[in-house]
């Protein structure tokens, strides 16, 4: 049993630590995925930076036996938290990237997310419950090399457990050519686009479908965003001069998801057009959207034309990219397209 508690504290302390250190190397990113959980922007600058900090200290308590025990309750907390905001958002038909292991794995949320959180507050809950353990020092002093050996195999495991957990484990027939049409972090190049219908932020009254962006017979680009965003709204601004200046060679529309008002306070001073919203988050879903901002292109006759871009920098290139691709391509009718 001793050797079982010790392996849990040594293999959660590592989990919390990697997981504290990769969110605060990036914090932007992490802030930027708080708000898609529903988060405030000013609450997620500060939790940014607070809660790896607490992910820390958690770490650290794990490693001592006189902590070890607040330490577990602490985790086990976090996690509950952790999991009912998750529970929330999927509620809500949505899936942002978790970014639970900074840019390690940041992934959707799922069920994956889910089990990983339940197994690792389980495990907390062995070592509130039945006690820290021996203390590390007293452990190697006096236990032989084989007792040494197993426990680092059990906490190794776990952590790997939970890395398995974030990444997603592969569906059979993954990774075989043709088995699958979507790749992890946006649909490949050459597959038809996903069809939609969503409703004009500008007048509520009004939909939109792709086929109404693509009448025009020029390449499309979709921007995915969110209004709780900052580099979202950064890059308004930019898409806003792009949708003017390149209106003779592309369509730019922005899918967003929200309250109506509250995008459209966002988007109307810019003077933006085809900001179209969502009910829930089932474009970013059809499209495999890693994260916000970013944008893919769809070609003249309704396929994915480009690899997804994340962030304003790799936008504003996919953009400069695009315009290098002929803009005459005879279109045939996308009712001859499979889907």
């Amino acid at each position: 049993m001793e050797i079982l508690l010790l392996s849990l504290r040594c293999g959660s302390s590592a989990v919390f630590a990697t997981a504290g250190a990769r969110k605060l190397l990036n914090p932007a990113g992490f802030g930027d995925a708080l708000t898609q959980f529903g988060v405030s922007a000013r609450l997620a600058t500060t939790a940014a930076i607070t809660l790896p900090v607490v992910e820390f200290g958690v770490a650290t308590a794990f490693l001592f036996r006189t902590s070890a025990r607040w330490g577990a309750v602490a985790a086990v907390a976090l996690l509950v938290v952790f999991t009912i905001g998750i529970v929330r958002t999927l509620a809500q038909g949505r899936r942002p990237r978790c970014h639970c292991f900074g840019e390690v794995h940041s992934k959707p949320v799922g069920k994956e997310t889910l089990a990983r959180n339940v197994a690792l507050a389980m495990l907390g809950a062995v070592v509130a419950v039945a006690g820290p353990g021996p203390s590390i020092p007293e452990f190697v002093a006096t236990r032989p090399v084989s007792d040494l050996l197993v426990t680092g195999l059990l906490a190794f495991g776990l952590v790997a457990v939970v890395f398995l957990l974030s990444a997603g484990l592969p569906r059979p027939g993954a990774g075989r050519s043709g088995s699958s049409d979507r790749g992890p972090t946006g649909l490949s190049s050459g597959i038809p686009a996903p069809d939609f219908t969503l409703t004009d932020v500008a007048d509520a009254n009004v939909v939109r479908s792709f086929d109404s962006l693509s009448a025009r017979g020029r390449p499309v680009v979709l921007v995915f965003v969110h209004p709780g965003c900052e580099p979202c709204r950064d890059l308004l601004p930019a898409v806003a001069r792009w949708q003017v200046a390149l209106a003779e060679r592309l369509t730019i529309a922005i899918v967003t998801l929200g309250e109506i008002d509250e995008n459209r306070a966002a988007t109307k001073p810019h003077g933006l057009v085809n900001v179209l919203l969502q009910q829930g988050s089932e474009v970013y879903d059809a499209y495999r959207v890693p994260g916000t901002p970013s944008a893919v292109v769809v070609s003249v006759d309704g396929r994915i034309s480009s690899a997804t871009a994340m962030g304003p920098l790799p936008i504003e290139e996919l953009i400069r990219l695009t315009l290098r691709i002929p803009t005459t391509i005879a279109a045939p009718p996308r009712a001859a397209l499979v889907r």
